[in-house]
């Protein structure tokens, strides 16, 4: 019998055996406003386990044996309250406190946040709790840099596109969601780029395995973006501005209007206009001469490379606003929510996938949408069942723009005038306008056999459909009858169901076992150019329908209090996305011909956590991971002067990844994160051709292999307890040299096709009152100056810059 197949049979045979563990759950309140109290502390009375209440008064104290216990809640200025309890299965014991002018003396917990908790599950995950980057002017693309194994790879300023590197995968392998939600669905109003560290509570970052209560298909992990939620009283906004005449606000806000009713608002505004000076940049000369009729001629005269070039026609800007309801304790739902909110983004190009002497001057991308969304959590039978949904419905609409009567060089001379408009990013002028319509479902069901044996079932269904038109249109033939290109209309419909089965083992729970299998299947419609012809014009209308089915499992295990290590093995599929299967029409033709990536993802860890004194503690982590992927989608040239992407190849990643965080109290934190990693080709398609064949075992192109950062926090307060609460931070990045092309396995890709060395450095200064009530701070963000600092395909970043920022909550 198949290897895999077998162990998946022994985990699943082996989750029979029974345990007994059981969380202890609720919420503190004040007695006196009957409002939830944030930072309250619930222990076991006689230990030192416990937990604290998160912003909305919520606690949970996990696996704790059968027994009779004494909870104590306390909070400063409060009187303690203690209960007695009977632990048989997971309860909800909630308190209410009452003001006392007496002193909470310093109680020692070992109470685990959210994002503590996420990390120790069998399945490897990274949870970065953003609330300790408040206080800088970061991004969520940002915030995922101070991960160990994530490259963020940006393509210039704010607002630039990104695209995040996980295991070695990268592009549509990596699967990013906002709140559960896969972002490729929400629209581009919002993404990774744009949203504000303020905005976000925590990222969570899976890797190499996905939990089904994500439900959807991905390879190398996912990324989950977890925003900020409050239903007790609150305001709070913030301003930060600084070079580039760049500007970003956000606002939150919510009301709790009763113990079951609360209101929330949350907005975001952000504008650059990315105007930072680049080295070494070609610029095309030109002159004016008479041709042999005496009428004058734009000719190209001479390039040249010039140093402060200065862009300008990158100017970004997005908008976006979010309305939430929120019901909770109700005979129908334990929770209910309802948000509707409104994205808004505008781009301009200044170039392509590479800085070249093509400069682009009157481009641009436009998009935004409405989106409405649930949520819905009900439980049954003592808890042992659980109901959950989650759905949203985006209508969403997009524009590209690529045409112009003139053209520009670097120094914005005219160097060409036409008298008809032509694309500046190659193939046809072009004004497209289309309608980008979504919805998207998720359900849950899951019952606990006993308290620690849990079966989970999930489906997610996703439908997709756009269609639009171009004023500036290019006529194709669809099957007899001609169409404007873009008025084609392209429908892609997924729908992934995973079960899973969660189970703790042994007296004390030191084991802790996951299986899951997956069933995917997808359909595609719209209108393609097939491989092998040569027509441009003439497009049949294709269809794709498809199914998979994928598995795997996880194992962890905690032989002694704070040590846990860990296994896990899936075999995952990864659905072509939209932008991959349909392109733009413009310069990526659509490929309805695209095979599902395949990937048989291998990983394995410890984790170590240990607390040296009551305001000292260090976390240890090293994971290594093994991806042998089959069917990768790559981007490669079709025709002329288009592409579309193709299934290029087989390749294998193998790499490991440490991670070292020391944290002093609440105002200090140090942390080092290391990545070191390989992927090469193993394989091709039969048609390939004998060129792309002798590429076997070269390292896969515009992927970076070693990479570092260093993250520093340092409060006064810890060296002075009385002091000011002012804080230092730095963070340091390195990733070494890699080419963007593919090589010979034993060749040497040329000079100029390599991104060399980069470092680089942000550095500031965080001041906070007594009352916290105000924070600010200012940055300087490429402290070191590096002028070659590039990213993706050698694109030019910002030089040094300085950033400031206030927050001030009412």
């Amino acid at each position: 019998m198949n290897f895999k197949v077998t162990a998946l049979i022994a985990v699943l045979s082996f989750n029979w055996i029974i345990s007994m563990a059981a969380d202890i759950t609720g919420r503190v309140y004040d007695l006196a406003s009957k409002k939830p109290l944030p930072g309250a502390t619930v222990i076991i009375k006689g230990s030192t386990t416990g937990a604290v209440t998160d912003e909305n008064g919520r606690y949970i104290i996990k696996d704790v044996n059968p027994g009779s216990y004494t909870l104590e809640a306390s909070s400063i200025g409060f009187v303690k309250v203690t209960k007695q309890v009977i632990l048989k299965s997971t309860i909800t014991i909630d308190f209410f406190l009452e003001e006392s002018s007496e002193e909470l003396e310093e109680i020692v917990i070992q109470a685990a946040s959210e994002a503590t908790m996420a990390t120790q599950q069998p399945i490897t995950v990274t949870s970065l709790d953003a609330k300790l980057l408040q206080v800088q002017s970061v991004s969520a693309a940002d915030v995922l840099r101070t991960s160990t194994g994530v490259a963020v790879r940006r393509t210039g300023g704010l607002g630039s596109d990104a695209s995040v590197e996980l295991g070695g995968l990268s592009g549509g392998a990596v699967r990013i969601f906002y709140d559960g939600i896969p972002m490729e669905y929400i629209g581009a109003g919002l993404d990774i780029t744009n949203i504000p560290v303020g905005m976000i509570d925590r990222v969570d970052i899976y890797k190499g395995v996905m939990p089904i209560d994500k439900g959807t298909d991905a390879l190398a992990g996912g990324i989950n973006i977890v925003p900020r939620n409050y239903v007790n009283d609150r305001l709070e906004v913030s301003y930060e501005g600084g070079s580039f005449n760049t500007h970003r606000g956000t606002l939150l806000a919510s009301k709790e209007v009763n113990d079951k009713l609360s209101l929330s608002f949350k907005a975001f505004g952000n504008y650059s206009e990315n105007d930072y000076t680049m080295d070494g940049i070609s610029v095309l000369r030109s002159d004016t001469v008479p041709n042999q009729i005496g009428n004058g001629v734009t000719i190209r005269t001479e390039e040249i490379l010039v140093d402060d070039v200065r862009r300008f026609h990158n100017v970004h800007e997005s908008v976006f606003a979010e309305i939430g309801v929120h019901l909770r304790d109700l005979s129908w739902a334990n929770s209910f929510e309802y948000f509707i909110n409104v994205s808004d983004r505008k781009d301009e190009i200044q170039n392509g996938f590479r800085i070249t002497d093509k400069v682009v001057a009157a481009a641009f991308n436009e998009s935004g949408a409405l989106l409405q969304r649930i949520k819905y959590n009900k439980t049954f039978f003592a808890d042992k069942l659980e109901v959950g949904y989650q759905g949203i419905y985006i209508r969403g609409r997009f524009r590209n723009r690529d045409a112009t009567f003139v053209e520009k060089n670097w120094l914005e001379e005219v160097i060409r005038t036409e008298h008809e408009l032509f694309p500046e990013l190659g193939g046809n002028a072009t004004d497209r306008d289309v309608d980008r319509n979504s919805h998207v479902h998720r359900a849950l069901i899951a019952y606990n056999f006993s308290d620690n044996h849990k079966l989970t079932v999930t489906n997610f269904f996703a439908g997709l459909k756009t269609q639009g038109s171009d004023i500036l249109n290019q006529f194709v033939n669809v099957e007899g009858e001609v169409f404007d290109a873009a008025a084609v209309p392209f429908l892609q419909d997924k729908n992934i169901a995973g079960i899973e089965w969660n189970a703790k083992w042994l007296k004390s729970q030191k084991l802790n076992t996951i299986a899951f299998a997956k069933h995917y299947y997808y359909f595609s419609e719209g209108a393609f150019r097939p491989r092998n012809t040569d027509n441009f014009l003439t497009l049949p209308i294709g269809t794709v329908d498809e199914t998979a089915t994928g598995y795997g499992f996880g194992v962890k295990y905690t032989p002694t209090k704070g040590l846990l290590l860990r296994a896990s093995y899936e075999n995952a599929f990864r659905i072509p996305t939209e932008s991959e299967t349909f392109g733009n029409l413009i310069t990526v033709q659509p490929n309805l011909e695209l095979r599902p990536e395949q990937s048989d993802n291998y990983n394995l860890g410890f984790q170590w956590d240990k607390r040296i004194s009551p305001n000292l503690k260090f976390r240890t982590q090293v994971d290594g991971f093994l991806r042998n992927t089959t069917d990768v989608i790559q981007v490669q040239p079709f025709g002329v002067e288009s592409s579309r992407n193709q299934n290029a190849g087989d390749t294998r990643t193998i790499g490991w990844e440490f991670s070292v965080v020391a944290e002093h109290d609440d105002f200090t934190r140090l942390t080092l994160n290391i990545t070191d990693q390989e992927r090469t080709f193993t394989g091709f398609p039969s048609n390939s051709g004998q060129g792309v064949q002798s590429t076997e075992g070269a390292d896969f192109p515009n992927t970076p292999f070693f990479f570092y950062n260093v993250q520093a926090n340092v409060g006064l307060k810890t060296f002075i307890p009385k002091s000011i609460d002012l804080q230092f931070f730095a963070n340091y990045f390195y990733v070494e040299q890699f080419s963007i092309v593919s090589t010979l396995a034993n060749g040497q890709a040329a000079e100029n096709t390599f991104v060399p060395d980069q470092r680089e450095m942000t550095a500031g200064l965080g001041y906070a009152t007594d009352s916290k009530k105000i924070r600010i701070s200012a940055q300087v963000n490429n402290l070191l100056n590096n002028r070659q600092l590039f990213d993706n395909f050698r694109i030019n970043r910002p030089g040094r810059h300085f950033l400031a920022k206030i927050i001030y909550q009412f």
